[in-house]
């Protein structure tokens, strides 16, 4: 399925290890309708809710991250 990479959180958790900054894992419901996992940089790990746009894009490492729209 091709996607233009645009899509709302569905749902959303705050990480937290020893040792580590917090970071957010969440559920993203692409406007095609698929559902994928990844996070939402460019936030804090708090201010990542269900129902923020967001749009992908890939990282320096290759991996689809997303940021708000």
């Amino acid at each position: 399925m091709a996607s233009a990479g645009s899509g709302v959180v569905y749902a959303t958790t705050v990480v937290h290890r020893p040792d580590e900054e917090p970071y957010n894992i969440c559920l993203v419901e692409l406007d095609e309708g698929a559902r994928v996992m990844g996070r939402v940089e460019g936030l804090a790990p708090a201010d990542v809710t269900i129902g923020l746009r967001v749009l992908a894009r890939l990282d320096d490492d290759g991996v689809t991250v997303y940021a708000a729209a």
